[in-house]
């Protein structure tokens, strides 16, 4: 599957990442009641496929709590983090929480992921 292409929106049957342009994504995060966690990706990002392969097969399965989305910052490089992949976490429309990079070993990010749901109110 690729992961890269977000210029047009894509909803997956299952544990499947729903993928969005920014105008997209800005108006669902500023509409979005609960937790939201965006994977952020580019095109020429190699591990940007690992990350959205672990999010599909264990997270979302792990954190049926927890909607999952990605947006590819290719379009828009101003809004793109210091590293990628990285996971911007949201509660009820704001920004609560991030995480950078592809951690080694990659379960690592369950670690961030408990610690945001136990701790950010």
């Amino acid at each position: 599957m690729d992961h890269t292409t977000c210029r047009a929106r894509l909803e997956f049957v299952g544990n499947k990442v729903k993928q969005f342009d920014y105008k997209e994504l800005k108006e669902y995060v500023s509409n979005y009641k609960g937790r939201l966690a965006v994977v952020m990706t580019a095109t020429e990002c190699g591990k940007c496929d690992t990350m959205l392969n672990y999010v599909e097969g264990k997270l979302i399965p792990k954190y049926p709590s927890i909607e999952f989305v990605n947006f590819n910052t290719d379009d828009v490089p101003l809004f793109a983090p210091p590293a990628f992949p990285s996971i911007v976490f949201f509660r009820n429309e704001y920004r609560s929480h991030e995480g950078h990079g592809l951690p080694e070993p990659i379960e690592a990010i369950d670690n961030v992921i408990d610690w945001w749901l136990n701790t950010v109110l």
